[in-house]
């Protein structure tokens, strides 16, 4: 998936994010999923797993990762399960890196992260 797409689902999924969490930006889901570059990707990636600054966006999205992993996602909505099998699918395939830190972080005992891949698999 080229760039381009990557933003265009980023922007759609993040915006029906803001639905079931409101305190969700929505300015800055569109900033993130505009994000010109792999690099800008990867600042609000490594926001969310500690090794790099949060601006007011990524410090939401980030509140919430945890119960995402937890309960496998079962509070997200149609959309929120799309945005987040993407995420997921993209952290994993293009920062692999920073998917071992998230990994670290939020399912160290690797048990959560499995069952949460299973849940959203039919939300690609």
């Amino acid at each position: 998936m080229d760039i381009r797409n990557m933003r265009c689902v980023l922007l759609l999924c993040f915006i029906s994010l803001s639905a079931a969490y409101e305190d969700v930006d929505d300015n800055f889901m569109t900033k993130f999923v505009l994000a010109k570059d792999k690099a800008s990707l990867g600042q609000y990636f490594s926001c969310l797993v500690d090794k790099g600054p949060c601006d007011e966006f990524a410090q939401s999205v980030k509140s919430h990762m945890s119960e995402v992993v937890t309960s496998g996602c079962n509070k997200c909505d149609y959309a929120q399960k799309h945005v987040s099998h993407f995420f997921i699918t993209t952290l994993r395939r293009d920062f692999p890196d920073l998917y071992e830190a998230f990994e670290n972080k939020y399912d160290p005992d690797r048990t959560l992260l499995p069952q949460l891949d299973e849940n959203l698999k039919e939300f690609w």
